[in-house]
């Protein structure tokens, strides 16, 4: 589980990376425009803009490295993690901090494409639909995690298929998966309190 918990730490980390990236490089973009600069400004401009660039393509390579480490370790873990209903709880726990963390990446994220959409309004359905489908490759990984969780679950008797298929499809839709997930974890948790009990 600890390389599960690096991958997952560097996932999100990478994450926000990107987004910080994004930040920067597009209120950047947003000074006066070149005519207005006497030389040294375009020049200081000019550098400040070029490593804005770099640093959104270094922190996206970063993003889909990480994106990457934390499947591979997923399946990696599988069998480990399969075998053991302790290792199974603390492993949808650790899908729920997942999901946690990423509230505040989806808010920021859904208030810069709004603000991007408005700079250019007459690429507007572009933009969404570009940004939905940004959005949605970069937390599928979180999503991927969370089915993995349910379907050992069910494995286990935790879950029905009724219950699978409903929240599985639930953490394929964003904002939904959230409180999707929150419920059935709960849900889970008391069964295996019940079950520790008994």
């Amino acid at each position: 589980m600890k390389k599960l918990k690096i991958a997952i730490i560097g996932y999100i980390a990478s994450l926000y990376a990107v987004q910080a990236a994004l930040v920067f490089n597009e209120f950047w973009g947003m000074g006066p425009v070149y005519n207005s600069f006497d030389e040294l400004e375009y020049q200081a401009y000019s550098h400040w803009s070029h490593l804005s660039e770099r640093c959104l393509l270094i922190s996206g390579i970063l993003a889909v490295a990480m994106w990457l480490f934390a499947l591979i370790c997923l399946l990696l873990e599988f069998k480990n993690i399969a075998g053991d209903p302790q290792k199974q709880f603390e492993f949808n726990r650790l899908t729920l901090i997942i999901k946690l963390a990423l509230i505040p990446f989806f808010i920021l994220n859904f208030a810069l494409w709004a603000f991007l959409s408005l700079a250019i309004i007459m690429f507007i359905v572009v933009v969404v639909a570009i940004a939905m489908g940004i959005t949605y490759c970069l937390i599928l990984p979180g999503s991927i995690y969370a089915i993995t969780g349910l379907y050992m679950q069910y494995k286990n008797k935790r879950l029905s298929a009724e219950q699978l298929v409903l929240h599985g499809f639930l953490q394929l839709l964003p904002v939904l998966d959230v409180v999707g997930y929150i419920v059935v974890y709960r849900e889970i948790k008391k069964k295996a309190e019940i079950i520790q009990v008994n």
